[in-house]
């Protein structure tokens, strides 16, 4: 069906398969019978309006005229399309602006010296470049020219990176990777992006990684990655997983390079960010009405707390409360601890205003008195009584030996009063 773009038969092929009959059409002969000045003229005008067909939205049959339309008014110049091109003073309306100075400057460069044509022709070709390859250009730069060795360089790594082994990588190490060197989250509605890897079709490509690749704010990251000494494109894997492991550099960025599981939650690779990054909730969805969790204490639950019962007795159980919508705050949570007729638990929160955790002593029975053992315990260890809980505010260094202290305290607390009863019941 025309116009649907993982169909067989869409407008951008269609309007690629216009442009090829149209050089034939003016040739007015079979391509057996071209000469070899011919077969290269053929070659030029297939490359750049395969470039700017498949790097421009065509999504409506008014799109789809349009193109048809500049296609051919730029087929008068089909036999030297490059030096229509490099004059940057020739019009070439409705293909992406971006796309049609890329190749301006490619056309240039090809005329300047040929040698750039084959260069530019093998990393056109890869799957996920398409013909878009201008941040390369970007990278390959001295003193303002652009030197044909530093493009094979940032090409050739570029290239690697962006094959299905790493851009679909199972521990995300490229986005990781990718951090250490800066934020490059696109903008994505009211969220931030870390980028999927879709690139089946134009409009996957434009909403992922290529808001990376045509920003110079955020694709200096990619060459900064490329640049860092530890970055071998001979082991690219091992390379990018030396580079996560060094880093150190305890910031907002930290959270998601050293937890994969963290990045792995968010099924569309989506943050959503408030207040300056002290706040950041990671969405299983776009929005905030579906499920999330909050940064800081989902990889403080991951680090220390998940699967780990057992070191934080008396208390039977440890979880996650995974949120919907904004009323309430997502956090870590120990649970079960039974204790006369109270069933008492400790919420691990991230509080965004004091950019501390919080820990939250209550009874899940909502009983208001607490034992003296219990109020001993926690008052000795710095908790206030707020309403109806004990309430702590901690560096998050603090928070885990803080939580070691307090069990400690509360199974020393649970044993003594498990043996009275015990010894009760051998009385009786």
């Amino acid at each position: 069906m025309l116009g649907n773009e993982n169909s067989k038969l869409n407008y951008w092929d269609v309007v690629y398969l216009y442009a090829f009959v149209k050089f034939l059409i003016f040739k007015g002969k079979n391509l057996g019978d071209y000469s070899e000045e011919e077969y290269i003229q053929f070659a030029h005008w297939l490359r750049v309006c395969k470039n700017l067909i498949y790097n421009t939205p065509i999504d409506s049959q008014i799109d789809f005229v349009i193109a048809i339309r500049e296609v051919n008014k730029l087929s008068d110049f089909h036999s030297n399309i490059y030096y229509y091109l490099a004059d940057e003073t020739n019009p070439i309306s409705f293909f992406s602006p971006n796309q049609v100075i890329e190749e301006q400057l490619k056309c240039q460069l090809i005329l300047e010296n040929e040698i750039w044509e084959d260069e530019f022709i093998n990393y056109e070709k890869h799957d996920y470049f398409y013909g878009q390859i201008g941040f390369i250009l970007h990278f390959s730069t001295i003193n303002e020219n652009y030197n044909i060795d530093l493009f094979r360089k940032y090409a050739q790594s570029c290239a690697e990176l962006f094959k299905d082994k790493i851009l679909l990588h199972q521990d995300y190490i490229f986005q990781r990777a990718l951090l250490t060197q800066g934020d490059y989250l696109i903008d994505s509605g009211r969220n931030r992006g870390l980028c999927l890897p879709n690139r089946g079709t134009l409009r996957n490509r434009e909403e992922n990684w290529r808001k990376v690749l045509r920003v110079a704010s955020r694709n200096k990251f990619l060459k900064q990655l490329i640049d860092d000494s530890n970055f071998d494109l001979e082991n690219v894997l091992y390379s990018l997983n030396s580079i996560i492991d060094k880093y150190n550099a305890i910031d907002w960025k930290y959270y998601l390079i050293k937890n994969k599981e963290a990045i792995s939650y968010c099924s569309q690779k989506l943050l959503r960010w408030d207040n300056n990054g002290y706040d950041i909730m990671l969405l299983n969805s776009s929005m905030m009405s579906g499920y999330h969790v909050e940064m800081y204490s989902y990889c403080f639950y991951l680090n220390y707390l998940k699967g780990k019962v057992s070191k934080y007795k008396p208390f039977e159980k440890i979880d996650y409360f995974y949120v919907k919508g904004r009323d309430e705050r997502p956090c870590a949570y120990i649970d079960s601890w039974e204790y006369g007729y109270s069933e008492y638990a400790i919420d691990i929160i991230y509080s965004q205003n004091k950019h501390k955790f919080k820990l939250r002593f209550f009874d899940r029975n909502e009983n208001i008195v607490f034992t003296e053992d219990i109020f001993n315990v926690l008052q000795f260890n710095g908790f206030e009584l707020v309403k109806e809980s004990f309430v702590l505010y901690l560096e998050e260094r603090d928070v885990l030996p803080k939580l070691e202290t307090l069990c400690e305290s509360f199974n020393s607390i649970y044993v003594i009063s498990k043996g009275q009863i015990e010894l009760l019941n051998q009385s009786v």
